[in-house]
């Protein structure tokens, strides 16, 4: 499913002539979930309620992409 929402975001911005997303978010009352890219094989997804620290979760979630990316 979250393959699904990244590819649908992907679309998005390709219809709108912006660079391909990196990351997604998708906010509901009571969650957030973070979809990010690792490439063109891998995501990374997290559901993160909404007590937590939002900006450094994303920031951490960025952070291990990278260290992924950069092993694999």
């Amino acid at each position: 499913m979250c393959a699904t929402i990244l590819a649908s975001a992907e679309a998005a911005c390709g219809s709108v002539d912006v660079e391909r997303p990196f990351l997604v978010a998708v906010a509901s009352a009571d969650a957030t979930i973070l979809i990010v890219s690792v490439g063109e094989a891998a995501l990374i997804a997290a559901v993160i309620d909404k007590s937590a620290d939002l900006p450094t979760v994303q920031r951490q979630l960025l952070d291990i992409a990278v260290g992924i990316g950069e092993v694999a």
